[in-house]
């Protein structure tokens, strides 16, 4: 393999869930948009009717047509179980906030991607570095293009469900580094390097400035992408059980999408979701010494693992062993160390992405039977509430494709 000579300015990375406002979630419970009701109609339904009896607002539908509706409502919790009742009801919930999963901390910029050569990227690289025709969906805060470190990574058209438009700029920074590890721009004597760095990124934004996005925009954004060309998706986010998202994590799969999520960071085995619903691949996080991640959340849901960083130094190089990557922090535009289930994921997506391009016949089921049967085990033999199946394996995963 090649070396990279790496040109980087030294930054301080602060990782973001300390920055956010808004309303937040506790091990995995649920944060309510006030006011905020969406609804799924079946077909036959009376729509009139029960918007007059339920006194509901519309305010917006789903992006796709006939997906869902979004109403207000003074008093959602009021309401919501006879609304659920009614016929012609397929399911009523209450609008919910979803976040960005990167864990609070101050760095210094590294050069030293030690997460990617922990997962055997230069072995895997000798073999593939991904394909322009495979299409990983970042459903996130949006990526800022312009980063000097994504000049050589290929797009595809994207949308921007936080302002309703097709232009998904990042204004926060955190999907612009959930997608340098996928595919920063690589070989270019600058900056990091990214897992499958020609493959095709799809921008989605669903998180706002603040990091946070409602679960109508984060669904919309499933089916937007599951309806606009993605093989992956990953999702560094999460948040309490919505049926909504739900519904729209099972109508990507069953158009054969891949869909990787960050498994959480409540350091707690309670659910996080979307990551454990059953058809995705929940990722937790692994620190430079391969145990489970201080802040990493576990439990049954836990499909796989990956590098997710911590605060320490364990690797000795003077700085925090986080996730490197090209991004911003406000307006300062630079290389951050991240940590957090959110910078885990895309180890996995990106990998995944990889197998694609190694056999484009592979279907999403046999995509993920891959990532899983090739991961190193870690922890106690088998799979375990830790770890899962075990840390993505790049090299085991492509060669297992061929």
């Amino acid at each position: 393999m090649k070396k990279f000579s790496m040109l980087l300015t030294i930054v301080l990375g602060i990782s973001l869930i300390c920055a956010f406002a808004g309303p937040k979630t506790v091990k995995g419970k649920a944060a309510f948009v006030p006011g905020e009701v969406i609804v799924k109609f079946a077909d036959s339904a009376n729509k009139t009717d029960i918007k007059g009896r339920y006194s509901l607002t519309k305010l917006r539908d789903s992006h796709k047509p006939g997906a869902f509706t979004v109403f207000g409502h003074g008093n959602p919790t009021a309401i919501l179980k006879q609304l659920k009742n009614e016929p012609g009801v397929l399911s009523a919930e209450q609008n919910g906030y979803s976040y960005a999963l990167a864990v609070p901390n101050d760095t210094y910029y590294s050069p030293y991607q030690w997460h990617m050569t922990r997962i055997g990227m230069e072995a895997a690289w000798d073999i593939t570095t991904g394909s322009s025709s495979v299409v990983v969906a970042v459903v996130d805060s949006g990526v800022k293009q312009s980063l000097e470190d994504l000049s050589g990574t290929t797009f595809m058209a994207g949308y921007d469900f936080v302002n309703g438009d097709s232009d998904p700029t990042d204004d926060e920074g955190h999907g612009s580094h959930v997608c340098g590890t996928i595919a920063q721009t690589t070989n270019n004597n600058t900056g990091c390097v990214g897992i499958a760095y020609n493959t095709t990124i799809m921008p989605v934004k669903v998180l706002n400035k603040r990091g946070s996005g409602t679960w109508d925009q984060i669904a919309n954004g499933i089916y937007y992408a599951a309806d606009n060309g993605a093989h992956i998706i990953n999702m560094s986010l999460g948040g309490g059980y919505s049926t909504l998202i739900d519904d729209a994590c099972t109508y990507a799969w069953n158009n054969g999408v891949l869909i990787i999520c960050a498994a959480g960071n409540s350091s707690t085995s309670d659910p996080m979701y979307p990551a454990a619903q059953p058809l995705c691949v929940s990722v937790s996080a692994t620190n430079y010494l391969d145990e489970l991640a201080g802040y990493s959340n576990y439990g049954s849901t836990i499909d796989i693992c990956a590098p997710g960083g911590d605060g320490d130094d364990n690797n000795g190089d003077g700085y925090m062993d986080g996730v490197l990557q090209n991004t911003f922090l406000r307006r300062t535009e630079g290389y951050y160390f991240y940590t957090g289930t959110s910078m885990a994921s895309p180890h996995v997506a990106g990998v995944a992405a990889l197998v694609k391009a190694v056999n484009s016949s592979l279907t999403n089921t046999q995509i993920r039977s891959i990532l899983e049967g090739t991961a190193e085990d870690l922890g106690a033999s088998g799979w375990d509430q830790y770890f899962g199946h075990g840390i993505v394996d790049a090299l085991a995963a492509v060669q297992a494709a061929q």
